[in-house]
């Protein structure tokens, strides 16, 4: 038999001989499930040591926005660093919203920007 896994369902589903499903063999699995409601966390820490925190919540499934305007510059940098490692290593996202504000999502959150008319417009214009 082969194994696929579908980030979608998260569920394991294996195939016969003759290519179907065979629903007898399916397997929840654990992640996020689309009946739990998704959680954003918001963290403002006041130390590098905190931002370890941002990591468990990712590998709980959580979307995490990081400021860090509560840290020394260099602290601050650090504690980005530490996160974005962090984050790469249970494949997930990054991404900078502000000086000093990041949203870090697990992999099964899909980030998608956009620029607005007006930011296009002061940008080009």
């Amino acid at each position: 038999m082969v194994y696929f896994r579908f980030a979608t369902s998260q569920k394991l589903m294996s195939y016969g001989r003759t290519g179907k499903v065979n629903q007898n063999n399916l397997l929840n699995l654990p992640g996020p499930a689309a009946s739990r409601v998704a959680e954003i966390v918001v963290l403002e820490p006041r130390s590098l040591s905190e931002s370890s925190q941002a990591i468990q919540a990712l590998r709980e499934w959580k979307t995490v926005i990081l400021k860090l305007s509560g840290l020394e510059p260099k602290q601050a940098q650090r504690a980005a660093d530490f996160v974005t490692g962090g984050t790469y290593a249970v494949d997930g996202h990054t991404e900078r919203l502000g000086e000093q504000t990041f949203l870090f999502t697990p992999r099964c959150v899909q980030v998608s920007t956009q620029k607005s008319k007006a930011t296009s417009n002061i940008v080009s214009g």
